[in-house]
């Protein structure tokens, strides 16, 4: 697909970043998500996009697929941050100490 949707933010307390967004982004996926407090620096990364409400992720989905230059020049940053940032034993070792 062109554009992978995250909308997780509301159901984990303002937090929008889960397993689902480290794997869209290293697959090399576009990811468009709900703007959360903890994304604000790495959307300056320009590394994925955000969304403020339906009528936003609209017309950010109308950008972006118009725009594919700036797209996937967007989803290759985020699937070099994810290759240099995030590997699954850091996953598992991150997953493990919340329990």
């Amino acid at each position: 697909s062109k554009i992978v949707l995250n909308d997780y933010v509301h159901s984990n307390g303002d937090n929008a970043v889960n397993l689902r967004f480290k794997e869209v982004m290293g697959s090399g996926s576009f990811l468009l998500t709900r703007n959360a407090s903890n994304l604000f620096e790495l959307e300056k990364l320009n590394i994925f996009k955000t969304f403020s409400d339906i009528d936003d992720c609209i017309h950010k989905i109308k950008h972006y697929l118009t725009n594919d230059d700036e797209r996937e020049e967007c989803a290759i940053n985020g699937q070099k941050y994810v290759f240099e940032n995030h590997n699954y034993s850091q996953i598992i070792h991150e997953i493990r100490g919340k329990f």
